[in-house]
């Protein structure tokens, strides 16, 4: 009788090696940062496989990267690499990064945004003004033109009474009552720095 030889079987599993990508990715925050600064690791969108008892080829997966340190962003943009091929290696896989330089850190000119607030205290009066003292988290594509441009952002509140559901929900509204608040503060705005400019 001629012993039947036990064939070895390897199995890469594309959504194991991504749990574990996913997983350590958010040990970025947590483990090499300082714990006051700010900074925001999400994975979005996860594709992979088409049946539930079938090891897909492969998976694709995106995130994005939010911190208010140009610094940080740099090192973590090279750890993110290191995390995803070295993880993929580790477990037999193979993977291709596609690394966006998305929207950059967005900051507000001091000077302009004096004479913002001043202007919008014209129109709705000082007691409606917030000065957020720290800087949020969010990704906003006005960035792109304060880099080329002095100007300032700033919130218009516009949420309905009793339905508070944040951005990039699918029950977000506005109350559209109060946008024309927005467009008399930036004619307000533009007309008091022509007339203190000539």
């Amino acid at each position: 009788m001629v012993p039947i030889q036990r064939m070895e079987l390897i199995q890469i599993d594309p959504i194991v090696i991504t749990s574990y990508v996913i997983t350590t990715l958010q040990t970025l925050i947590s483990r090499e940062i300082n714990g006051t600064d700010s900074a925001v690791i999400t994975i979005g969108r996860i594709n992979g496989g088409k049946v539930y008892n079938v090891i897909p080829n492969e998976v694709k997966f995106e995130g994005s990267l939010r911190c208010l340190d140009k610094n940080i962003r740099k090192n973590f943009e090279k750890r993110i690499k290191d995390i995803i091929s070295n993880t993929a290696r580790a477990m037999r896989g193979e993977c291709e990064i596609e690394y966006l330089h998305d929207i950059p850190l967005l900051s507000n000119n001091k000077k302009i945004t004096k004479s913002l607030t001043e202007s919008a205290k014209k129109i709705i009066g000082a007691e409606n003004i917030v000065e957020l003292k720290e800087p949020t988290m969010g990704s906003e594509d006005m960035a792109y033109f304060l880099e080329k441009v002095p100007g300032s952002f700033y919130f218009l509140p516009s949420v309905p009474l009793g339905r508070t559901y944040p951005h990039h929900n699918p029950k977000f509204d506005i109350d559209e009552n109060v946008l024309w608040k927005g467009a008399a503060i930036l004619v307000q705005t533009v007309t008091d720095w022509l007339y203190n400019n000539n």
